[in-house]
């Protein structure tokens, strides 16, 4: 019994150290996991920082996606400095409106006398085309009609005074905002027409020839080389070819 005695003793005195041994050891763990956390906690904290400020400017980022972001920086150094962001600081709104609109008042002003100045000059070239053009036309029917070239250009102004020309670019004659119609109540009356009415009216633009009859009608095959045109293949001649062949042929129907 007494042999049982001590050996019941021993094991609960080894049972107390292995205790206090396991409660040591869970002990120090705890120390260790805190010194851990101790030297972390700093890095954790800067790693949510970090994270935080990758997260904004992200963010940030994303209201300039599509902006030159260099143009943008060369705009706000420009401005930053400017009149306008100093009154804008200072509250001078109306100021800086006002500024504003007189500069964009003056370049509108600018740009539409530039572009009434370009619209004149573009008016004037296309008119003496178009005069250019109504000449050479009314000048080939006087001399087609046999007008004396001293009193061509007599007969080129007053014709100019009853002819212009239509959106094709062709001589006709207005009444009321409607074009004149030639004999055959089809086609614009032409200076052809016109002069074949004034040999009574204008006799002295007609030289008589060698029978010694006067007018349009009085053309002689001679007076032309004896050359002839018919008035179709004349009319499809562009207007500028029309004097030339007009003073080398004799136009007939």
């Amino acid at each position: 019994m007494l042999i049982k005695y001590h050996g019941s003793r021993k094991y609960r005195n080894e049972a107390s150290e292995g205790g206090d041994a396991g409660a040591a050891a869970a002990a120090q763990v705890a120390a260790i996991a805190a010194a851990v956390d101790k030297a972390t906690s700093g890095l954790k904290a800067t790693n949510a920082a970090l994270k935080a400020e990758k997260t904004a400017a992200l963010e940030a980022a994303r209201k300039f996606e599509g902006l030159d972001v260099d143009e943008l920086t060369a705009l706000h150094a420009q401005f930053k400095d400017s009149k306008d962001m100093q009154d804008l600081k200072d509250g001078k709104i109306d100021e800086v409106l006002a500024r504003r609109n007189e500069k964009f008042l003056k370049d509108t002003e600018k740009r539409v006398t530039e572009a009434t100045a370009t619209a004149a000059a573009f008016e004037a070239r296309n008119k003496k085309f178009a005069d250019r053009v109504l000449n050479d036309s009314i000048r080939a029917a006087a001399i087609n009609a046999g007008v004396h070239k001293h009193a061509v250009d007599d007969a080129l102004l007053a014709a100019r005074l009853d002819f212009t020309l239509d959106e094709d670019g062709n001589p006709v004659q207005m009444r009321d905002g409607e074009i004149v119609l030639g004999k055959d109540g089809k086609t614009p009356f032409s200076p052809d027409e016109w002069f074949a009415t004034k040999s009574e009216t204008k006799p002295h633009w007609f030289p008589a020839d060698a029978s010694g009859s006067q007018g349009p009608s009085g053309r002689s095959a001679g007076s032309s080389g004896g050359k002839t045109m018919r008035r179709a293949a004349f009319d499809s001649l562009p207007i500028a070819e029309r004097a030339k062949v007009a003073g080398t042929h004799r136009i007939i129907d």
